[in-house]
């Protein structure tokens, strides 16, 4: 489950990712970055469903539909989701109350265990190995990045695992 991101905000994203790397020649090739079509906000974990499971997922998130847009304002630029041990860098921003009220309507419809911890806002856009941090010059991650960005959809995602990373196809999208 997925918000997807305007092409004003993916556009931003890799003009930012771009300019990262030229500051960082060391990591060329060691941060795996996200390319457009592969960035979103994930709202629920992925699991496992058949055809059959997949139809009654659709069923279910079409009663949900029908809620407020809402905007996401998106801050800063860190690597996470641990500093200590990073894997990732994203971005993020405070999460709004609009978009946890969505992930736990989302969570009861799909009968999907809520996670205990506070929902974060958060948008992957590039990924690496924990051991390779050593040899980034760059430490302590924390730029501004300033957006927002409308929400007034939701989707299904599909993760194709391939060899460079997932690809995602929506499968289906809700409007709020």
């Amino acid at each position: 489950m997925a918000l997807n991101i305007s092409k004003e905000l993916q556009d931003k994203i890799l003009n930012w990712q771009a300019a990262f790397g030229r500051r960082l020649p060391e990591t060329t090739g060691k941060i795996r970055w996200l390319g457009s079509e592969s960035l979103h906000i994930t709202i629920a974990p992925p699991w496992y469903e058949d055809d059959e499971g997949i139809g009654k997922v659709k069923k279910a998130l079409n009663l949900i539909s029908g809620g407020k847009n809402f905007d996401c304002f998106f801050e800063s630029v860190s690597y996470g989701p641990d500093p200590r041990w990073p894997r990732l860098i994203w971005l993020s921003g405070k999460t709004p109350p609009e978009l946890t009220d969505l992930r736990n309507r989302v969570a009861r419809a799909l009968k999907i265990k809520s996670e205990s911890r506070p929902f974060l806002l958060h948008l992957t856009i590039g990924r690496f190995h924990s051991e390779d941090f050593s040899s980034f010059s760059i430490k302590n991650l924390n730029e501004p990045f300033e957006f927002k960005e409308a929400i007034k959809e939701f989707a299904l995602m599909e993760s194709h695992l391939e060899r460079n990373g997932a690809r995602y196809e929506a499968l289906g999208k809700f409007r709020l």
